[in-house]
């Protein structure tokens, strides 16, 4: 269980915001207090996938930066998610995913769950994946390295899978105003 988020409430010293161990122990809280509507969008991922996933077998969801393992803890949880499926959480902080570990532990020990170290940034390729999510996570990307992810992304799709996309903005922004206005990938 995480613990209430007061990392902030006091500052003596300005330093540069970080994911670690700190921010990791108290980040559930945080990020629920911080994302509007953070579970309800946990919550309605779950309900598209496993809706999507219905007819799958042995179908596979990447989380990339899967910070705490939240998305794939609501997955898990849910229903109607078909036992065969498999996870990956990726994310490039360790703390993090030593929470995740924790959140998981059951799914990890049955085989259902791998976590993964790793910068999205210098990823090379993915897992074939039924499923991608990332979840407010392409804003840490620098913006020359976006495209780059979304191309591995869409590589990485099978045919017919889905990227649920989620970020934290109150306007389209220059990171996204590009996927909906003109057509990213040439098939």
């Amino acid at each position: 269980m995480t613990a209430q988020d007061t990392l902030f409430t006091q500052i003596e010293k300005v330093q540069d915001f970080a994911f670690d161990e700190q921010v990791a122990q108290v980040f559930d809280d945080m990020v629920s207090r911080s994302v509007p509507f953070y579970q309800e969008i946990q919550r309605l991922q779950a309900d598209l996938i496993t809706t999507f996933l219905a007819n799958e077998q042995q179908a596979v969801i990447c989380d990339l930066g899967c910070s705490t393992g939240t998305s794939i803890a609501y997955l898990l949880s849910h229903v109607d998610c078909p036992l065969d499926t498999q996870f990956i959480g990726i994310d490039n902080s360790q703390p993090m995913l030593e929470q995740a570990k924790i959140k998981l532990t059951e799914a990890l020990s049955a085989g259902r769950v791998s976590l993964q170290h790793a910068d999205l940034s210098e990823l090379t390729q993915l897992p074939s994946a039924n499923a991608i999510i990332i979840n407010w996570a392409l804003q840490f990307i620098r913006p020359i390295g976006r495209e780059a992810l979304l191309k591995l992304v869409y590589q990485a799709l099978k045919p017919g899978g889905i990227l649920l996309l989620s970020e934290k903005n109150t306007r389209l922004g220059y990171c996204i105003k590009p996927l909906i206005y003109r057509p990213l990938f040439t098939l």
